[in-house]
């Protein structure tokens, strides 16, 4: 019953992380596309400095909360905080960690799931992994 229960929290934390990160159901696409398009940056697009001089602790927060990337759209610029979210909304790796969260959360209230954090872990890591053989297949 166990091993039954820990192959249907992967399945489920699977579904879970593919519908926030890779379906096209509408609901779900557009506000992921909107968020993505404005807030996300691509890989290598380079951090504009400030050139004016701040003490240490202003600099960092600038880094991380300053509008100092330029965002995917072309037309406004993203900060650390939400180039990351828009980053994690589309990797499924990091995703599955939050899905599984939840789902290993919820099974754990209702069920007596054995060793709920390595079932989380577990879960996501065989979430990431199913992930890369669907696009394996895919190709």
């Amino acid at each position: 019953m166990d091993a039954l229960l820990v192959i249907l929290l992967f399945l489920a934390v699977y579904r879970g992380t593919r519908l926030i990160v890779t379906d096209k159901l509408p609901v779900i696409d557009i506000p992921r596309e909107a968020f993505v398009q404005r807030w996300g940056a691509y890989a290598e697009a380079t951090w504009i400095p400030d050139e004016r001089r701040y003490s240490w602790p202003v600099r960092a927060f600038r880094y991380v909360f300053a509008a100092q990337w330029p965002s995917i759209n072309g037309f406004s610029r993203t900060n650390l905080v939400m180039k990351s979210l828009a980053y994690l909304w589309e990797c499924p790796w990091c995703t599955s960690v939050w899905v599984g969260a939840a789902v290993v959360y919820a099974t754990a209230q209702y069920v007596d799931l054995p060793y709920p954090w390595l079932v989380w872990g577990a879960a996501s890591a065989v979430t990431g992994l199913l992930v890369n053989v669907e696009e394996k297949l895919d190709k």
